[in-house]
């Protein structure tokens, strides 16, 4: 079992593979949003509430994602452009850039090894 991925050589392909966890999560997350029920109207409620007690950025972030004061058709045509939009295309470019480093990592050992 190789342990220590995260530093080293192999420390750019680990970090964009947490990333690519992550946009899924935001991606599984926006997507249950979409049906705009009383569940979705309160899970996003509770989420922008954690996300304001974020230090910092926390205030600003979350009445960006909220498009105001209050969670409105506004938040649900926010969410529809995030996860049509934004999230796909950032799965995609992470994707290609962490084959594009796994190949690279490859052709180095292949590379030593001769």
């Amino acid at each position: 079992m190789v342990k220590g991925r995260y530093r080293g050589a192999g420390a750019t392909g680990w970090y964009l593979t947490i990333l690519l966890l992550w946009l899924m999560v935001i991606s599984a997350f926006s997507g249950e949003l979409l049906a705009w029920d009383n569940e979705a109207y309160w899970r996003a409620t509770r989420v922008l509430e954690r996300i304001e007690l974020l230090p910092i950025i926390g205030h600003g972030l979350a009445t960006i994602l909220r498009g105001g004061a209050d969670v409105s058709a506004t938040t649900l045509g926010r969410t529809f452009t995030a996860h049509s939009l934004f999230v796909p295309w950032l799965i995609w470019l992470l994707l290609v850039l962490n084959i594009w480093f796994l190949f690279r990592r490859i052709q180095a050992r292949k590379g030593g090894a001769a």
